[in-house]
């Protein structure tokens, strides 16, 4: 960690100028010349803009001493060709962070751009970075963010970087990006996620082999078709070691770096930088407190956050914290007989290495809130050990009530919890019963969370999550003779924790918080939602906005759905129709019913399906694209947002370094005051059941 202030008292104490071409010049010629140079494969990246710093980052290892520290120095310009430097700083590359580095600077000027790169003391300097500060607290321009979610590299191709970097060149000054919001998934934490109907498999280079407790490799092989999560247990990371090569694998790609050179990233992370549906530090696959400490290591080293330096916003003071080396052991918790999460001394440490809920400013019109929602989280409304012990190991769908009564706990029934819950018919001992009310956020993060939006002044309240707030479920209530209950479409997303969500929702309405707009991922679709306090109240007015966002390479929640559904003559037609199974009914499930889409899968009539709509199915929900692929861009200003929701092919031919082709794009305007977005503009090929309203 820099500060430039006493870098700059130092250096002139001991060089008496700060002039670059002096001392530089002869530097960098050597540099670049010299024999077994430094070699900078995984590129350079910024991160966490503020008015006056920024985090740098780079990885630097020389081939021919691979085990040894390296000396660089770290040179920032406001011009591209270095002639000038504003900062010129010696650091170290070495083992002990996987020769990665960290460098926190300071005593920037606002909304400036910069170039930046590391030079290597013993021959070899990085590609050149560009990176921009946010603008000054009375900054009174409209900013410009791109909001990104989940790239899985085997599954697809990172040309959706591409896209976006090639239409931001074309884009006029006042709607260029001015940072990247990484919502979470930025790995995935092993091999294996094989898509059965995409004949490639995107090798991850040396991450195939990952590397054992012992330093013996271990060759990760596909991911067999119909596996079991055991098959892939195999093939997760556990380590350290296998955690950084697979983000040096993901950095590799060509279409990644370049944007993490062009523009600085704002992250949070989401469940496969540690195990898929991880919680606090339980992870599905590998081992639990160890595996979750390596990966909080690697996230640490890869993304250039500032936490520890970060500063207070909205006058409320900071909570996130560096990387804190610590050793853990692996131990059971959770279940009946064992302490729970927040009992197991293991857990505590392994959660507690690190915090990275932070919130940054730019100019009048931005607070940008960064959640975490996985490190503090409650497990899952159906434990393991109950879903094993009395449902034979398969847990059932959650529906809307079950989910409802498990996650109030003791507080349910108005204090009086339930001894048992209905499940299938049958009556099940009640696994919650005695537990506090659960929660995503955790008790100081909560609190966190309700001051700095309270406290902010700024226009626009962004609220980073890396899962949905919005309610997402299948109304089979609806379906006359059915007798099935509505069941949520995922309990891994805000909708599995109702109690925490209303609580907080309930804060934005009780102290008039006015202009939040959740920006989420997760789910692996785009939508654009109005969220209400009761997700099922239609007739209530909306708290806050929220637009979630595609995977980047990340197979869509469509084409998922129609792999698993593929053989299911009961439920295929609430998910895909047609001859090629292309048809994205999903879209129509969600937003018009179960009823609609079975009476098009029945009658292949849309108007038929149309009569049989309701507003009712999922009344948050304004738009969804269940086959989206892509990100979003926000603009936000004085007068309102501009938001875009860009769907691209899926990423699923290499096309190298050329953009992704666009499919659709959906535009959405919103005023101050209000916390519903409206639809604006549609461009494109509109997906099935897609209400696309002017396609002029």
């Amino acid at each position: 960690m820099i500060d430039r202030r006493a870098f700059l008292s130092r250096f002139l104490a001991t060089a008496g100028c700060f002039v670059a071409g002096a001392a530089l010049r002869p530097f960098v010629a050597t540099a670049v010349a010299a024999a077994g140079s430094v070699r900078f494969d995984e590129g350079v990246a910024s991160g966490d803009p503020m008015p006056d710093a920024m985090m740098f980052w780079t990885r630097a290892v020389d081939p021919a001493a691979p085990r040894s520290a390296r000396k660089l120095v770290l040179q920032v310009a406001k011009e591209e060709d270095f002639t000038e430097l504003v900062l010129e700083q010696e650091i170290e590359a070495g083992p002990t962070t996987d020769h990665t580095v960290r460098v926190f600077v300071d005593g920037l000027e606002a909304d400036q751009f910069y170039w930046y790169r590391f030079v290597a003391e013993v021959g070899g300097i990085s590609r050149t970075g560009r990176t921009r500060t946010a603008p000054d607290p009375d900054s009174d321009r409209t900013v410009t963010f791109a909001s990104t979610s989940c790239q899985n590299y085997e599954v697809g191709f990172f040309q959706g970087w591409r896209r976006m970097i090639v239409d931001d060149e074309a884009a006029p000054a006042d709607k260029k990006i001015d940072a990247v919001l990484q919502i979470g998934d930025f790995i995935y934490e092993g091999t294996g996620y094989m898509v059965p109907d995409v004949d490639f498999r995107r090798a991850q280079g040396e991450a195939d082999s990952l590397v054992d407790g012992e330093g013996k490799s271990r060759r990760i092989a596909s991911f067999p078709s119909g596996g079991t999560q055991a098959d892939y247990a195999d093939k997760a990371a556990k380590t350290i070691d296998d955690f950084r090569l697979i983000y040096r694998t993901y950095l590799h790609d060509a279409n990644l770096q370049d944007a993490r050179a062009r523009w600085p990233f704002i992250c949070t992370w989401d469940d496969h930088e540690f195990s898929d549906n991880a919680w606090q530090g339980h992870t599905s696959f590998g081992p639990r407190q160890t595996g979750r400490l390596a990966a909080s290591q690697s996230w640490f080293e890869y993304i250039p956050a500032t936490l520890s330096r970060a500063r207070a916003a909205a006058g409320v003071a900071p909570e996130a914290r560096d990387f804190s080396s610590t050793t853990v052991k692996d131990a059971p918790f959770g279940a009946p007989g064992q302490p729970t999460a927040d009992e197991d001394p293991e857990n505590r440490k392994a959660i507690g290495s690190m915090a990275i809920h932070r919130a940054l400013s730019f100019g009048k019109h931005a607070e940008i809130v960064v959640t975490d929602t996985r490190s503090y989280r409650d497990g899952p409304p159906q434990p393991k050990w109950w879903v094993d012990k009395y449902l034979g190991g398969k847990a059932v769908p959650n529906s809307m009530d079950l989910v409802a009564t498990l996650d109030a706990g003791r507080d349910a029934n108005g204090g009086k919890p339930p001894e048992t819950v209905a499940v299938e018919g049958k009556k099940q001992p009640n696994p919650q019963k005695a537990s506090p009310p659960r929660t995503m956020l955790g008790a100081d993060q909560k609190r966190w969370w309700q001051q700095s939006l309270a406290n902010s002044e700024k226009t626009w309240k962004f609220w980073i999550s890396s899962v949905p707030v919005t309610a997402l479920n299948f109304n089979f209530d609806a379906v006359p003779l059915m007798s099935v209950p509505r069941v949520m479409v995922s309990a891994d997303i805000w909708s599995g924790y109702p109690s925490e969500r209303k609580s907080l929702l309930q804060h934005l309405q009780d102290n008039k918080i006015d202009n939040v707009v959740v920006l989420s991922g997760d789910m692996h679709l785009h939508a654009a939602s109005a969220i209400r306090t009761d997700p099922l109240d239609s007739d209530q007015q909306p708290v806050c906005s929220e637009f979630t966002v595609g995977g980047i390479s990340s197979e869509s929640l469509f084409r998922s759905a129609r792999h698993v559904y593929a053989d299911d003559k009961r439920l295929a037609g609430l998910f895909f129709g047609g001859d090629e199974q292309e048809l994205e009914v999903f879209n129509n499930t969600l937003k018009n019913g179960v009823l609609s889409s079975m009476t098009y899968a029945a009658t292949g009539s849309t108007y038929l399906a149309g009569l049989i709509s309701t507003d009712k199915a999922n009344p948050e929900l304004n738009h969804v694209d269940t086959s989206a692929n892509g990100y979003g861009l926000v603009h936000a200003g004085a007068d309102g947002l501009l938001i875009e929701l860009v769907t691209i092919d899926p990423p699923v031919a290499d096309l190298g370094t050329a953009p992704a082709p666009v499919r659709r794009r959906v535009t959405f305007e919103q005023k101050p005051g209000d916390n519903v977005a409206q639809r604006t503009g549609f461009s494109g090929t509109p997906a099935f059941g897609m209400d696309t309203g002017d396609t002029s």
